[in-house]
């Protein structure tokens, strides 16, 4: 039984992880960041603690921050 591979198929495997390893390093989950929003976070945690607030009781809360920012609080 002949257990070792051919040197055209070790070739080919090297070949298809070459191209696998290419299309990880294109790829990024890593999402970016908007400038142009307010920061209202200290950190990373922060920033998902607050979106996840924000999801719940941002349509509770709007009209207090347009005033708070307006200046009429």
């Amino acid at each position: 039984v002949d257990d070792i591979p051919s040197r055209e198929a070790v070739d080919r495997m090297v070949e298809d992880l070459n191209k696998q390893m290419a299309k990880r390093e294109k790829f990024s989950r890593q999402k970016t960041i908007n400038e142009d929003d307010d920061i209202t976070y200290i950190n990373e945690r922060n920033r998902r603690f607050n979106e996840k607030i924000g999801r719940f009781y941002d349509k509770y809360t709007r009209e207090i921050k347009e005033n708070f920012e307006r200046g009429t609080a």
